[in-house]
Order: C-alpha cells, then sequence, then structure tokens
C-alpha cells in the first residue's frame, strides 16, 4: 500500500524548488540591509562618542552688608523670597552719621559765608561770621561730647569697639581745637589786621564740601539694595540686632550664578575647552538641558568624595565650571547630581 506522501511529483518539485531559491535570495537582501544599517549606526556612534561624568549644580552666592556699622532696623525680605532689582534689603539705623551730616552741611554753609564776606571786604560782616563760627564751633562741641560721653559707657557694656571711642575721642578734641581757633580768628579780626585770606577759605569751603560728601555717603550706605534679581537663599541677623561693619546679612542667588561642575580625569581634560557646549541631566529635569564651558582649573586634584564611584575613581582629576543657559538656571537647585555628557 503506497502513501501519497511518497508519491513523486515531478511539477510540484519543481514549483517548490523555485519557492526555496526566492525564499533565500529575499533573506539574503534582507540580512544585507540590516548590516549596513548596523555598520551605519557603528559609524555614527564612533563619530559622535559621548563621554559621561558625574558632577552637581553650584550656587555662586552674593552676601549684602553694609560698609558702616549700626542697629538693623528694618530687614525688607524673607528666607525663600525671590527679591527684585532695586529692591530694599534691609536698613540700618542712620545715626550717628545722620547727625554727623548734618553738622557737615552746616559747617558747609557757614565756610561758604565767610569766603563771600572775604570777597566783599566788609569788617563788620566779618566779625560777625566769626562770631557764627564760634556759635557753630561751640555746637560742635557740645554734640561730639554727648557722643564721647555715651560712647564711653557703651564701651563699658561692650556695645561697641574700642575704635568707636577712639573715633568719638579724636571728633571732640578736633571740635575742641576748632573753637579755640574761631575764637582766636575772632580776636584777631577784632585788632584791626586784616590779611588776604581768600584762597584759604576757599580751601576751607572744599574741605568742608569733602566732608559733606564723605557724611552723605555713609548714611546712603544705611540702606542697602538688591543690585540685581535673586532668591533669598537666608537671613544672617534678625531685626534689631546690631550688624558690625562688614558683616553680611542677606545670602541670595542671581539666577546667572548657578553652574554645573563636574570632573574630569587628567587624560580627558585636554579634550575640553572654554566654550564648548555639553549636555546635562538630572532626576526629575527636562529633556536637552545644555551648559556652556567657562572656566578649567589649570591643576589636578584629587577626586573629591562627593563624586566618587566606581565609574569614577581616578585620582587626579580637573575640576570645571559649565555656566547653564540663563533660560532654565532657574530650575537649577544647588547640591543637585547631575549627569554630564560631552560629546568628543
Amino acid at each position: 500500500m503506497l502513501h501519497s506522501s511518497s508519491i513523486y511529483h515531478p511539477k510540484q518539485s519543481v514549483i517548490i524548488s523555485h519557492y526555496s531559491q526566492w525564499h533565500l535570495g529575499n533573506s539574503m537582501h534582507i540580512i544585507q540591509r540590516i548590516g549596513v544599517s548596523l555598520l551605519l549606526l557603528l559609524l555614527t556612534a564612533c563619530s559622535h562618542h559621548s563621554q559621561r561624568y558625574l558632577g552637581y549644580i553650584e550656587g555662586k552666592y552674593v552676601y549684602l552688608s553694609s560698609p558702616v556699622s549700626g542697629q538693623l532696623l528694618t530687614l525688607a525680605v524673607q528666607k525663600g523670597e525671590v527679591a527684585q532689582a532695586n529692591q530694599i534689603a534691609f536698613e540700618l539705623d542712620p545715626q550717628p552719621e545722620l547727625s554727623q551730616l548734618q553738622n557737615a552741611q552746616a559747617q558747609l554753609t557757614s565756610a561758604q559765608a565767610d569766603l563771600e564776606n572775604l570777597k566783599l571786604g566788609e569788617r563788620s560782616t566779618i566779625l560777625k561770621r566769626l562770631e557764627a563760627q564760634i556759635s557753630q564751633a561751640k555746637a560742635n562741641l557740645v554734640f561730639s561730647k554727648k557722643m564721647f560721653e555715651r560712647n564711653t559707657l557703651l564701651v563699658k557694656t561692650d556695645s561697641i569697639g574700642k575704635a568707636v571711642l577712639d573715633q568719638s575721642r579724636a571728633q571732640y578734641e578736633s571740635d575742641e581745637q576748632k573753637l579755640n581757633e574761631a575764637k582766636a580768628n575772632l580776636a584777631e579780626a577784632k585788632l584791626g589786621a586784616r590779611n588776604n585770606l581768600i584762597a584759604a577759605q576757599e580751601a576751607k569751603v572744599q574741605a568742608a564740601q569733602a566732608n559733606v560728601n564723605q557724611y552723605q555717603w555713609l548714611v546712603s550706605q544705611k540702606t542697602i539694595r538688591f543690585s540685581e534679581a535673586g532668591y533669598v537663599q537666608d537671613t544672617l541677623f534678625r531685626q534689631n540686632e546690631f550688624v558690625p561693619a562688614g558683616k553680611p546679612v542677606v545670602q541670595f542667588l542671581p539666577p546667572n550664578n548657578r553652574v554645573v561642575v563636574f570632573y574630569v580625569p587628567e587624560k580627558k581634560v585636554s579634550q575640553i575647552h572654554p566654550g564648548q557646549k555639553i549636555d546635562f541631566s538630572c532626576d526629575g529635569c527636562q529633556k536637552h538641558l545644555s551648559a556652556t564651558v567657562d572656566y578649567i582649573a589649570s591643576r589636578a586634584e584629587y577626586t573629591p568624595p562627593v563624586i566618587y564611584s566606581e565609574n569614577s575613581r581616578e585620582k587626579l582629576v580637573y575640576y570645571i565650571e559649565a555656566k547653564i543657559n540663563p533660560l532654565i538656571a532657574t530650575q537649577m537647585h544647588p547640591g543637585e547630581p547631575v549627569e554630564v555628557s560631552v560629546t568628543q
């Protein structure tokens, strides 16, 4: 008994043979196309090789302070606030600089009046002005004496430094000398011996004007403003506390003061240059973040612990900073870890 599967059909054999040849040829064509595609991908990967490094966001903080000391009257911002450019950050007590400014302005007015009287040449007017100078000198002496006595008590309680006491003592002695000088000038004028003092008086007016300018600047430094917008990171003093000269009161971070910091092995640093674009990423951040290299350290250092890992354990690395695009800088937080990709 013959089975149907064992029957030989010549025509069917020819059809199967042609089908096998077509299927084999088509498969080889597909394999060739896949091979070409893989080769192109390999060449592209080789021509655009990206090296990855660990890094973090660093904030270049700005610390606002005043060059003069004083009690903190107003703290106009709070931690976590976004401040605007030219907004007041804090204000210090304007005293005693404000009183000193007023005295300096009075001295300038007196000096200018004396100069005008000398130019007019009227002796009676000169005598009146000299008497006015004595009155002004007495008022200045009374004020400086009170300030000296006040500071003498404050230094005993450590409320002020010895330098402030020494300054008030010097001012008191100077005012006392000016009063004696004014009295001597009046006595000389009454003797009838009048010399041409216009040039000397002009010099006094200039000195008085310089004194006014100095105290105007000191008073202006009691109010500190933000030079640009920024995030208030912290406030370092509380209202009514005494702030020494030069001590920061507000710490803030402008948007453009955020940079990407990463470290490159000694063998790779020559492949990176200032102005080079880099890409970086972080958890929860948007895609396609970019920055521009603007600083490369001139000396190598040991790998910092903050970026040490199994893939980044070279002993010597170079510190590199990259400036973040201002459009995305405010989204970055100092200390946030990032992964940097450098196309080479």
